[in-house]
């Protein structure tokens, strides 16, 4: 219960910073590509965004592929993920949810282990993008994934157009 009284907290702040935000609108509808790391994948993955209507505040989705593999050993995760952006200008507050499906390989000396399901998350964080160009994010995410929940950071670099 503990964190759960935290993140709420730290979302109705985030709600707060950018609940009067008004933004002029785009000619088109707002779209990026980034590089992902940590958050709803295993450890990297390259997304694609997309507002669901021609403003840089607003609803939107991203979706992806990621991958972490080591010595005999690959996780690939295709993250799915719908979002809620709040500010204005440059500068927003980002509040999201998905679900994350994972795939896992394991090779250690003869003992060979697979397995896979999906994972589900909730975000909250910030980012700069400056219509277009780049795009920057960073934030901490919520997984559950069966009886297990853990946190874990993100941060994110890319090129909107």
């Amino acid at each position: 219960m503990h964190y759960t009284r935290k993140a709420l907290l730290w979302l109705a702040g985030l709600y707060w910073l950018g609940a009067a935000a008004q933004v002029a609108s785009p000619a088109k509808v707002p779209q990026a590509i980034y590089f992902n790391a940590g958050g709803n994948s295993p450890l990297f993955s390259i997304q694609y965004d997309r507002r669901f209507t021609k403003q840089y505040a607003g609803a939107g989705f991203a979706a992806g592929a990621g991958y972490y593999g080591g010595f005999k050993s690959a996780t690939w995760s295709v993250p799915i993920t719908v979002y809620y952006l709040l500010g204005r200008q440059k500068h927003f507050a980002e509040l999201s949810g998905g679900t994350v499906w994972v795939s896992e390989r394991k090779d250690f000396w003869d003992d060979y282990q697979k397995g896979g399901g999906f994972v589900w998350h909730l975000g909250a964080g910030y980012r700069f993008q400056a219509g277009k160009g780049l795009i920057g994010r960073t934030g901490v995410a919520a997984l559950r994934a069966g009886k297990y929940q853990y946190w874990s950071a993100y941060a994110g670099l890319g090129f909107a157009f």
